[in-house]
Parts: C-alpha cells; structure tokens; sequence
C-alpha cells in the first residue's frame, strides 16, 4: 500500500494527489511477462514434450460442459474479487455496483498477473478506485481489507488441505516440500504483520525501527530514512483502516466469504479441466487441496503470475493423476490458459477500455 500517495480528505483532489498509473513502466512489465511465457513454452517443449499439435489434438476428445464450468468459475473469480471490495465498501459509505466493482477487480487482477509477486495489482486497482470517486483514505481501507482476507483465506484453505492430505505431502519431491513449508510460512508471516499494524503499532514500532537499523549498518538496507519513511507511512495507513472497520464485523465477513468464493472459483477449474479429460476418480475436495498446495508452493516466487513456477508445479502435483502420463501436459496447459491466460487477456482488454475511459473523461472535464 506503499507505492502510491496517501491523502487526507474526501473530496476536491487534484490528479496529483491521486495514484498515478505509469503506462511505460506497465508496458515493461508486459513484454518481460510475455518474454517469460515464452521461455516456459519452450522448457515445457524440451522438459515435458509438450506441443501446440498435439494441445489442440487432445482437446477434440475433452468434454466440453466441463469447460463451459471452468470458464463460469473464472467470471466467477472475476466477479467475486469484486464483490469482496465491494462489501467493505458499503460499510465504509464508498459503495460500489456489480459493475464497477468487477472492472476493479479485472485491473487489480490483471496488473497483479504481469508484475512479481503481484506487487501491480493494488496500485492499480487504487488508480482506478480513485478515479471513480473514491476517497484515496476509503480506497486504503478497502485494499487493506481486501488483502488481508486474501492472506486469510489461503491460510485457512492451506490449513485445511493439510490437515486432510498430509498423507500425500510425504509422497512430494523435497523441493515441493520447502516451497510449500515456505510458501505457508510467508502467507503467515504476511498476515500476523498486518494483523499487527491493525493491533499493536506501537509493538510494530519497538520491532521493526531497531530491525531497519541494524540492516543500514551491515548494509542489506541503504536507505535507512526512505525505509523508516514507508514503514510510517503504512502504519498512518493501517490506523486509518482500523478506525474506519469499527464496528462492521457483519462487512468483515461477507468480504471474507467473497475472498473463499473466489478461491474456490479459482481451484475449481483444475477439477473441472480433470473432469473434461473424461477423469472422476478423485474427488472435488482432493483436487481443491493440490491447488492449494499449488497456491502456496507459488506464492513466495517473485514471479509475474507465478509464469514457470506454477506449470512445474501442477505437473509435480498430477503426476499419476492423468493416465497416460502424456496427458498431463496437456492438462495443465488447459487449465493455465483458463485460470491464468484467459485473465492476463480478458482483464488485460477491460483495464485498457476502462483506462482509456478516465482519460477521455479527464480531458472533456479540462475542457468544461
């Protein structure tokens, strides 16, 4: 929440005093994620034997209502990332339509797939909140929010899968393993910092101004003032936020229940792309626990969209799922280009129209 201004009122703001959206750095972004693809396209060929020829020639024999179910869950994580917003939102006095909230979240969404770690997706998503008439103060609280109950629920779900499968765990390759200790270590880490900057700043402060010292001195930091500078700054914020959700434990939970809708959507398609293989002897809840497995295996890689980490991923987890073995390839191209590819396009054409939208609006107001 650190990499755009933060304001102080509700209204009569300047563009300067709103997060600005660097289309050049953004176009960087693209090409380095678009070069990546690339270099996974051809690992993938040497690696795992997988073609275009024979992608396409696996899917004439896929069962097609099962790929109608992976593309609604994908409007469905779409749809409900907005939804989430949207319900802290209305508690806060910043409601947000179906629509809007869903043009939100594809350009959160997008952003976050061509930038590592999906450190794009909220400054993203902040420009164009504000720009609709958000308060940038409302718009902090409702990104904060949203994280948070993200962070959460992949803990639970991660929680969950464990406590389930951890039978299967034991049958992972020792590099699955640490990304998936590691993965769940960082979520956590993550979470308890914000839930932290919520509770106990000052604990916050006594830890991590001493932490930031001592790194300037053995020179991991080298700029100590700009570093203390953001950790105020996010600490300013999170009061903000915790002044604001007072008092909405109703808000907090539907935007919770939206964010597990979402994943659920989201770790759903890899079942139904299984099912359209013509496969059923695993479950629904076993295939929901690899991709959680996934997500967290994934989650700590600075990687736009987890490009090259989550295709060797899910080929390491459906190893003797997909019979011939030959299937699983393909498989996993499927289900990438559903629940990833289809969102860096999809979301990637909303979030030009609706840029291009608040620049047009933007110049007939300067003419007015």
């Amino acid at each position: 929440m650190n990499e755009y201004n933060r304001g102080c009122d509700g209204g009569g703001k300047t563009p300067s005093d709103r997060p600005s959206l660097s289309v050049k750095r953004n176009l960087i972004w693209i090409l380095l994620f678009l070069l990546l693809t690339g270099l996974v396209a051809i690992l993938l060929n040497r690696c795992a034997g997988l073609t275009l020829r024979g992608f396409f020639a696996s899917l004439r024999h896929i069962d097609p209502p099962f790929v109608l179910c992976a593309v609604l869950a994908l409007f469905g994580y779409v749809f409900c990332e907005g939804r989430a917003m949207a319900s802290v939102g209305a508690a806060i006095g910043a409601p947000m339509g179906p629509v809007r909230s869903t043009l939100v979240s594809s350009t959160e969404l997008f952003f976050s797939a061509i930038t590592p770690s999906a450190s794009g997706g909220q400054p993203a998503a902040a420009f164009f909140l504000t720009r609709g008439g958000t308060p940038l103060p409302k718009t902090t609280v409702i990104l904060i929010n949203n994280t948070l109950h993200y962070m959460l629920t992949l803990l639970v779900m991660g929680t969950a899968a464990l406590a389930l499968q951890f039978p299967l765990i034991a049958s992972f390759p020792p590099v699955l393993k640490i990304l998936l200790a590691f993965g769940f270590f960082l979520n956590l880490l993550a979470f308890s910092v914000c839930l932290l900057l919520l509770c106990r700043r000052e604990l916050v402060r006594k830890i991590c101004f001493p932490a930031i010292r001592f790194l300037s001195r053995i020179r991991l930091i080298r700029r100590r003032e700009a570093a203390e500078q953001r950790l105020e700054t996010a600490m300013a914020e999170y009061a903000d936020c915790q002044k604001m959700i007072r008092g909405t434990p109703a808000a907090q939970a539907k935007s919770f229940l939206w964010n597990l809708l979402q994943r659920l959507c989201c770790f759903s398609i890899a079942y139904f792309v299984y099912r359209a293989f013509g496969f059923s002897e695993h479950g629904l809840v076993e295939v929901l626990c690899l991709q959680t497995f996934s997500a967290l295996a994934v989650n700590g890689l600075p990687l736009p969209g987890g490009t090259g980490a989550a295709e060797f991923v899910f080929l390491e987890l459906y190893r003797g799922y997909y019979s011939p073995p030959g299937l699983a390839p393909e498989a996993m191209l499927l289900t990438r280009a559903i629940s990833f590819y289809c969102i860096f396009f999809f979301c990637g054409i909303v979030s030009v129209g609706y840029y291009f939208y608040f620049l047009k609006k933007e110049r007939i107001g300067k003419r007015i």
